[in-house]
């Protein structure tokens, strides 16, 4: 029926969808299509309410990740005793406790006597908002399983916090 309206009327399109429009099949299906529009409307409305916390739980991770990043970034220059970069890269908190003669100075007694770095593992890692004895922000505390050549099985612990900027920045520094 539909293709003998188009063949017998091509010129008038009100008159072709005036005889579309009666045709039950073509009801039915508009019906059939908006009805599966429903549907789907639904199933992605669903969808999306069921990752949010999939979404919440990912930016954490990825302040997690960015947080282990500067930490590296921290540590490998510790490692190098290059203790003016890893102050001059360090939260302000810490450069506000320390000046940078006095924070190489304190790393270097507390690292080198420890030696080389032989081995470093991240064991794990927590975001938190509250730290004793520091202000509200976004922290990560990293633990890190390290082999020194003098000390076997040390662990480091390595605090991050987020800058208003959003860029991460060490600001403590533990060594057990």
């Amino acid at each position: 029926m539909v293709s003998e309206t188009l063949k017998d009327s091509p010129t008038q399109p009100a008159a072709m969808w005036k005889d579309l429009n009666r045709s039950s099949a073509v009801r039915k299906l508009i019906a059939c299509k908006g009805a599966a529009m429903k549907s789907t409307a639904a199933l992605v409305l669903l969808t999306v309410l069921a990752l949010l916390p999939v979404c919440t739980l990912s930016q954490a991770a990825v302040g997690q990740s960015a947080a282990t990043v500067a930490d590296e970034h921290w540590l490998a220059l510790m490692d190098a005793a290059q203790y003016d970069g890893a102050w001059k890269t360090s939260a302000p908190v810490m450069q506000n406790a320390l000046t940078e003669p006095q924070f190489a100075k304190a790393m270097a007694g507390a690292r080198d006597p420890l030696g080389i770095v032989e081995r470093r593992t991240l064991k794990d890692s927590q975001a938190t908002e509250h730290l004793p004895g520091a202000p509200d922000g976004h922290y990560v505390v990293s633990r890190y399983t390290t082999n020194f050549a003098h000390k076997s099985d040390g662990v480091e612990t390595v605090v991050a916090s987020q800058s208003d900027d959003g860029t991460w920045h060490v600001s403590g520094y533990f060594i057990r």
